[in-house]
């Protein structure tokens, strides 16, 4: 038994300690986007410019220019059906604006 005890041991801390690695919640652990349907100014991530450039492709345009962001709104230039639009897009759910 006293050679086991320090066995035991040993293997409950290690898996007590990959158990905290895996719940960790930095940076990296965070979500990127927000859940659809999230209501205005309820707290939660902000789609990032990755996702909003996705939408902007998947939605017809075409060379997207950079993405400002301000606040929940991304403001940016783009081309669809051959003409240049100015485009804001909400940056909790994806809706796309001309302005």
């Amino acid at each position: 038994m006293r050679k086991l005890l320090p066995v035991l041991l040993a293997v409950a801390a290690l898996g007590a300690g990959t158990a905290l690695a895996q719940s960790s919640s930095g940076p990296m652990s965070r979500p990127t986007s927000t859940p659809q349907g999230a209501a205005t100014g309820q707290s939660g991530t902000i789609l990032s410019e990755g996702d909003v450039r996705e939408k902007l492709l998947a939605e017809g345009y075409t060379d997207v220019g950079s993405l400002k962001r301000e606040g929940n709104i991304y403001t940016t230039d783009a081309m669809k059906n051959g003409s240049k639009v100015s485009l804001a897009i909400d940056a909790r759910s994806g809706k796309i604006d001309l302005r």
